[in-house]
């Protein structure tokens, strides 16, 4: 697990860039947003060429094919997973923001067109987070200048790439904190490092912290046919569980059925609406 030496790149990136974001996906590096030194927010996205041939980048970084994301940004997050990039909120000069968007990565490393899914609970600037079994994670942030937070928020990935719902986990990290670093390995989180809203940099027992991911079942389905013996028009739904905090909720879909008179013995014969 040593390093033996670093090497510098044969091909820099194309501009400078702080506070941006980047990931890895298909052998490829991708370079999204962030400021250009002069706190001019981008969204443009730069992606190395195949890197499986080693580990230098033996030839220039590219933004052809790289459609922008909506909204310039920096202090956001990118995760690359499943063949699709996200972008998760950020700071556009002004504004926290609390969009997330994604696109289809091509077998080319070309990126698609943009769409808008769920958005985060709040408004969050410098987190960090990762994917992984099906679920995306964010973590820590700031919503404003002298906001920091240390909560854990999860969401499942459909298959189309776009997400769920979101929650928040019942345990949190030690100490709020933005500008921290966030990595996955063996079912353990780990975050390192940050400020907190103070503007104290973490360097003693705070600057690691790491915890397991406890993997269950986000979204459960579930189908019952009830015999009412009349027309009933159903507006609550009442369910025996336990949401610990966890931000858990039921949605009640429906239809109601009418039987076809007594020569069909009371057999149902069409479903009403979808409610």
């Amino acid at each position: 697990g040593n390093i033996a030496a670093w090497n510098t790149a044969s091909n820099v990136l194309p501009a400078g860039r702080t506070m941006h974001s980047s990931t890895v996906w298909n052998n490829r590096i991708y370079v999204t947003g962030g400021n250009d030194g002069s706190s001019v927010a981008s969204n443009v996205i730069y992606a190395s060429p195949s890197l499986s041939s080693g580990g230098d980048i033996g030839s220039a970084w590219t933004s052809t094919g790289m459609t922008a994301f909506t909204t310039a940004r920096s202090g956001h997050v990118a995760i690359a997973y499943g063949s699709q990039l996200y972008i998760l909120g950020g700071f556009d000069g002004t504004n926290y923001l609390l969009d997330t968007q994604y696109a289809a990565i091509a077998s080319d490393g070309t990126i698609g067109s943009w769409s808008q899914t769920e958005k985060l609970p709040q408004r969050v600037r410098q987190a960090d987070g990762f994917a992984s079994n099906g679920f995306l994670y964010l973590f820590g942030g700031r919503s404003a200048s002298g906001t920091c937070t240390n909560n854990t928020y999860v969401i499942p990935i459909n298959a189309n790439g776009s997400l769920g719902y979101w929650s928040q986990t019942n345990v949190r990290f030690t100490t709020a904190r933005y500008g921290g670093s966030v990595s996955y390995n063996g079912g353990r989180a780990y975050m390192l490092g940050g400020y907190n809203c103070t503007g104290a940099a973490f360097t003693g027992a705070n600057s690691v912290v790491h915890a397991t991911l406890q993997f269950q079942p986000q979204i459960a389905n579930y189908s019952l046919a009830i015999d009412a013996d009349s027309d009933v028009f159903p507006s609550m739904f009442v369910a025996n569980g336990l949401d610990n905090s966890d931000g858990a909720r039921w949605y009640l879909n429906y239809k109601s059925a009418t039987s076809g008179g007594s020569s069909t013995c009371g057999a149902m014969t069409t479903w009403g609406q979808n409610t």
